[in-house]
């Protein structure tokens, strides 16, 4: 065992320190003369090192200047996504020509493609090179990519055929998405970069100067990498965890690799279990009704056939605790789906919402011109109302409204699942509200020829941005809180695949209905001119969707609800 240390061997310019195990005590660091000015700490390895992954004393890592430039730099990043993204439909339709649903679609795709990326990442980068490590290379790849892609829109605009290098330019922009995927999603900088993007780079797209707002843009995600490499050797990174999409892969590996055996059964001997009775460690809180997923407890049943290890292949038999965290988190995904729809809708606003602003009036005043990609200022507006509405009481008010209309006797504040609830009625508000818009429109267009003004889109904008706030937050709320405490970062990570899936929901829903209602030579309700189409039937059938979907989720989170309040007593006589 290692020795301790005395007073009289810590000396000015004696840096020989004696060999310790993990009870012993050494000193934390030591200043340039040797001196050891910290106290001592547990010589046990540390939970984190420095960037280079050596061990380092814990006031040289972290603090306010490097938190600051890691939120600068993560703000520039969003602004040059943000900026990308909210202005690429009127630059597809506008500059290049495309149709309305081709415009929409791609815009959606690249923006569930970086949520998607952002799920995956999420949940792996933890297990394998750390947050830290993952800002720095996929940020510096992406400026990189982006400032090819610029390139290439420069060099296209003064060529008269360019097919190939348009196509680059996309294949660009789906790769910079890729990259940008784990670093997408910061929440302080991502409203106030949104903001900017909105009040700055959508003006200069406005005057025509496309090539000259992708440089800005590039010059952001470069000041965004700029700042990162600044801050790596200052931050602290933290050693690798367990991979939860791991974990939960070894589950389902072992529940078919054991699918043979019987269901799991009184004298069976679960493994990490102490009793005979199978899934009776009183430690383990099984979830009610889990004889649905009956399937699964075959990863965890012992069968005579194992051999006796000390510690058995997980992706052979798991412990029960791993297969209950996996049914939880199961069960608590059905709730995700209202959230995909509820992303879907948001993605509106950068797309089919822009598209109507272009032949839509926009000079607002003399001297002010509204692009279409500025809605998206509203919509953040609808989301920035709706937070300070929540922080000065606004839930209480709407938890009281629930009470009344339930007459019940709930908390003070509502719940997760009601505040879900309340979402997908804003959203079917917002899109009632977009189908009359423009039945408004198209009638006006037919009658006079005369143009609506933009600012007519800016209800139905503020409305489905409060209703992302709403669902945003509660859902991150519900998901943390309801997953174990194992699968709640993986809890949070599925957040970002059902955000990028409600992208895809909503690429797939414009082509869907373009390919019906576009048969026999017909313009379809999504028509390359929107004055010959039919938008406002898509924004009903839409509305009718959500509704739909709310109840479903209504029914959903009431059995949910029924089942967590049964829990105790299932707990008690199981």
């Amino acid at each position: 065992m290692g020795e301790s240390i005395s007073p009289s061997q810590v000396q000015r310019g004696d840096r020989r320190l004696p060999l310790a195990d993990e009870h012993s005590l050494l000193l934390s660091c030591e200043d340039k003369d040797g001196f050891a000015p910290c106290s001592t700490v547990d010589a046990s390895p540390p939970a984190y090192t420095d960037w280079l992954g050596r061990p380092a004393c814990d006031r040289d890592l972290g603090g306010w200047k490097c938190s600051a430039c890691f939120i600068c730099a993560y703000g520039f990043g969003v602004l040059m996504t943000t900026a990308v993204l909210a202005n690429l439909v009127v630059f597809l339709v506008g500059e290049w020509g495309w149709s309305n649903v081709s415009g929409a679609t791609t815009v959606n795709t690249l923006s569930g493609t970086g949520f998607i990326i952002a799920f995956f990442t999420g949940a792996l980068t933890d297990a394998y090179i750390g947050r830290a490590w993952t800002s720095i290379i996929c940020q510096t790849l992406a400026v990189v990519c982006f400032f090819c892609a610029t390139s290439i829109l420069w060099v296209s605009r003064t060529l008269a055929s360019a097919a190939a290098l348009r196509t680059a330019f996309i294949v660009l922009l789906y790769i910079f998405m890729v990259l940008t995927g784990p670093v997408l999603l910061v929440s302080i900088t991502h409203t106030v970069a949104s903001l900017l993007a909105t009040l700055v780079v959508t003006y200069v797209d406005e005057a025509g100067l496309w090539v000259l707002g992708y440089w800005i843009c590039t010059a952001c995600g470069g000041l965004a990498a700029a700042l990162i490499w600044v801050a790596a050797p200052h931050c602290r990174i933290y050693k690798v965890s367990r991979n939860a999409l791991i974990r939960i892969a070894q589950v389902f590996v072992a529940a078919w690799r054991r699918r043979s055996l019987p269901d799991c059964t009184e004298g069976q001997m679960p493994n990490g279990c102490q009793e005979s009775k199978c899934f009776s460690d009183p430690l383990i809180e099984r979830t009610a009704g889990a004889n649905l997923m009956s399937f699964l407890d075959k990863a965890a049943i012992l069968s005579s056939a194992d051999p006796q290890l000390n510690e058995p292949n997980p992706w052979r038999i798991c412990s029960v605790e791993q297969v209950e965290d996996l049914k939880t988190l199961l069960r608590v995904i059905p709730i995700g789906i209202s959230f995909t729809f509820l992303t879907a809708t948001s993605a509106l606003v950068t797309s089919l919402f822009e598209e109507q602003g272009l032949v839509m009036d926009r000079q607002v005043t003399s001297w002010l011109i509204l692009p279409p990609a500025s809605l998206i200022f509203f919509s953040i507006a609808g989301a920035l109302f709706m937070g300070f509405l929540n922080a000065f009481g606004g839930a209480r008010c709407i938890g009281s409204l629930i009470r009344c209309c339930q007459r019940s006797g709930y908390g003070e504040n509502p719940s997760a699942l009601q505040m879900q609830a309340l979402g997908l009625v804003l959203c079917i508000i917002g899109t009632t509200f977009a189908a009359v818009v423009e039945c408004w429109r198209l009638k006006t267009m037919s009658q006079d020829g005369s143009l609506l003004s933009i600012l007519c889109l800016v209800p139905q904008t503020f409305i489905i941005g409060a209703s992302m706030h709403i669902n945003i937050a509660s859902s991150f709320d519900f998901f943390y809180t309801e997953a174990p405490d194992e699968m709640r970062m993986a809890s949070n990570c599925v957040l970002f695949l059902f955000h990028g899936c409600g992208n895809y929901v909503n690429s797939i829903l414009v082509a869907t209905v373009t390919a019906i209602t576009a048969r026999a030579g017909r313009k379809g309700w999504i028509s390359s001119d929107l004055n010959e189409g039919h938008l406002d039937y898509f924004y009903a059938l839409y509305a009718s969707l959500l509704l739909v979907i709310l109840c479903t989720h209504l029914a959903y989170a009431n059995y949910y609800a029924r089942a967590k309040k049964l829990q105790p007593i299932y707990n008690r006589f199981s």
